[in-house]
């Protein structure tokens, strides 16, 4: 019932201007954040999409939110950094999870759902590259299907998964918990290890505290 109760909330917030949100709800995490109660919660999940190695000893685990301008340069400027010098080289696994903002997030979010794993990558880009011209339109869902239609989902499979109330239980339920559990208050938010990179990521610091758990014995 509480996953229901938030995913109201997103439409609730959505309801009226959609475009004046695009500057109050993707907001960058702040730099003195609260401690989480549960960093081990950072670590894989049952039900995580993992990319890279799933028995490395690192992990990172990005909190998104796909309406958040801060998100999209993060995976289109920082991400492809990470994804060449670790995931790639199975020095680490990425855990991408939502934490979405408003109803045009929670939206996006079940698209990458319904998207079959080897392509959620793709349609994780494209949907960050045509951020504007869908997450900030009150014909949001319209603009969306558009997207998702390029990336190669029909149209019948884009409506069954927006009625989906599973994949929408399974969005919502990622920015409960991940309030829950580690504080996350804003988006992107990164942990490595279950330690919280405190502020927006950048490529250079979040390499350094990579590199960091890489050259640290693995317990």
């Amino acid at each position: 019932m509480r996953y229901l109760i938030l995913a109201l909330a997103l439409f609730a917030f959505n309801a009226e201007a959609a475009p004046e949100q695009s500057t109050m709800a993707p907001q960058a995490p702040q730099a003195n954040a609260i401690i989480a109660k549960n960093p081990a919660y950072a670590m894989a999940q049952k039900g995580d999409w993992i990319q890279g190695n799933p028995d490395a000893k690192v992990t990172v685990t990005e909190y998104a939110s796909l309406s958040c301008p801060h998100c999209a340069v993060f995976n289109q400027t920082i991400f492809p950094e990470i994804q060449k010098k670790y995931i790639a080289t199975n020095k680490i696994k990425f855990i991408y999870r939502d934490y979405p903002l408003n109803a045009p997030a929670l939206r996006a979010g079940m698209v990458v759902h319904c998207t079959p794993e080897n392509k959620r990558s793709e349609m994780l880009s494209k949907l960050y590259k045509t951020q504007d011209k869908w997450a900030f339109s009150k014909d949001f869902e319209i603009n969306l299907q558009a997207v998702a239609l390029e990336q190669g989902m029909t149209k019948k499979a884009f409506k069954k998964c927006l009625a989906d109330k599973k994949v929408e239980e399974t969005v919502v339920k990622s920015r409960m918990d991940g309030t829950q559990e580690l504080s996350v208050a804003g988006t992107p938010t990164v942990f490595v290890n279950g330690e919280r990179y405190n502020g927006v990521p950048d490529a250079a610091g979040l390499s350094a505290m990579i590199d960091k758990f890489l050259a640290t014995p693995k317990p």
